[in-house]
């Protein structure tokens, strides 16, 4: 009997010692699906953001985490994978310059184009005008600039946006000659009517109370939309024409009276743009933002009075960086062997191509120059950017450029 209930308690001993690894079993099964399924999830989730969102970590050093590391394969831990991975600078050399910090070569021209094969651009610069985003008060067309930077942000780049309020550098909306909405003149604005190749161009009296009233409703929008956005390298103010701060184009002798006509001179031009970038600072309190000086005072030497040079500008811009540290300069007139004088060098800078290079000589002798500058960002022609004969030249700078 004894030894009957010696086996018998042996027998249940093995039973539960059965059951509890059985149980440790499923636990341990349970947590391990637990764990696929939510690696599972992340690894989804980030294989549907953008290149720009998942960051080098994930481009570059995880590849070449082991297998088993499941941690650092799906970058739920960025100090292991880092200490894993040993790439070289060549192995990185892939990944846009604009992943990291948004300075470099950036495409110009219209319309906004979506080729971002090319590894040596940062991203590219897309323009648009006031009438086009915002048609009717208080109705914006945001979509389609989130849709013109899709291909940009999978890619891994970045865009420069600039939103004009007036000019005739590109295309107007179709049966329009403003960039500046009808409502801001049914509010009470004045304008100019400018002859043009081809028309006529309406431009906005930019010192005009209602204009200023709108576009300042117009900014907050703006800036509610992209201040925040990390696929965002900056925002080039629109001061005047085509957003730089000259009124509009022509000699000083053809613009001078017809704006004179509604309230021009140097002095209550300066205020305007003044107040015009103290908006924008107002709005975007993240993104950098660009003044583009160019030809800012038209009244002629001939006629009597006080007068400002470009250097009055500079200055004043500087000034306002104290109060809006976010503030860069942006040359809009890149030529071969440029050495910008003054107060050029006062504010970080990016630089614009004044036109589309010759041949490959001359985009080099600017690409050298716009490096001599100390630039951050260098915009180049569409054209440019495409002639095959460029691409090594474009490559070259990449490394280089923006630091």
């Amino acid at each position: 009997m004894k030894g009957k209930k010696r086996n018998s308690n042996s027998s249940k001993l093995r039973t539960t010692k059965s059951s509890l690894t059985r149980i440790r079993f499923l636990q341990i099964s349970f947590f391990v699906v637990l764990l696929m399924m939510a690696c599972a999830g992340v690894y989804t989730t980030r294989l549907n953001q953008p290149q720009s969102v998942l960051g080098a970590h994930t481009t570059a050093s995880c590849n070449s985490c082991q297998w088993w590391n499941i941690f650092c394969r799906f970058g739920l831990s960025k100090q292991n994978c880092n200490k894993s991975s040993s790439k070289s600078e060549d192995e990185l050399s892939h990944i846009p310059i604009s992943s990291v910090t948004g300075n470099g070569i950036y495409e110009f021209g219209q319309p906004n184009t979506a080729d971002t094969s090319k590894s040596y651009l940062s991203g590219a610069t897309l323009l648009y005008f006031w009438s086009q985003i915002e048609p009717t008060k208080g109705h914006y067309n945001w979509d389609q600039i989130r849709k013109d930077m899709v291909p940009w942000i999978r890619a891994g780049k970045k865009v420069i946006i600039r939103i004009s309020t007036s000019g005739n550098y590109y295309a107007n909306q179709p049966g329009s000659d403003s960039r500046t909405p009808q409502f801001v003149y049914d509010d009470g604005a004045r304008f100019v009517t400018q002859q043009v190749t081809g028309g006529t161009e309406k431009h906005p009296a930019y010192w005009d109370q209602a204009y200023l009233n709108d576009f300042q409703t117009f900014l907050k929008a703006y800036a509610e939309q992209f201040d925040n956005d990390p696929h965002v390298a900056y925002i080039d103010l629109a001061i005047a024409n085509d957003g730089e701060t000259m009124p509009s184009k022509g000699t000083d002798t053809q613009t001078y009276p017809l704006w004179q006509s509604i309230g021009y001179s140097d002095q209550i031009w300066l205020d305007t743009i003044t107040k015009i970038i103290a908006l924008y600072g107002q709005s975007f309190h993240n993104k950098p933002i660009a003044v583009q000086p160019d030809r800012t005072f038209i009244t002629p030497k001939t006629v009597k009075g006080k007068k400002y040079s470009e250097e009055k500008l500079l200055q004043t811009v500087i000034y306002l960086k104290t109060q809006y540290p976010n503030l860069i300069f942006q040359n809009d007139s890149l030529f071969p062997n440029q050495n910008l004088t003054g107060s050029w060098q006062d504010l970080p800078l990016s630089l614009e191509q004044a036109h589309e290079a010759f041949n490959s000589t001359t985009l080099q002798q600017e690409i050298n120059t716009a490096i001599a500058e100390h630039g951050k960002y260098l915009l180049v022609f569409t054209k440019n950017i495409d002639d095959p004969k460029n691409q090594t030249i474009l490559q070259n700078a990449n490394k280089t450029f923006g630091y």
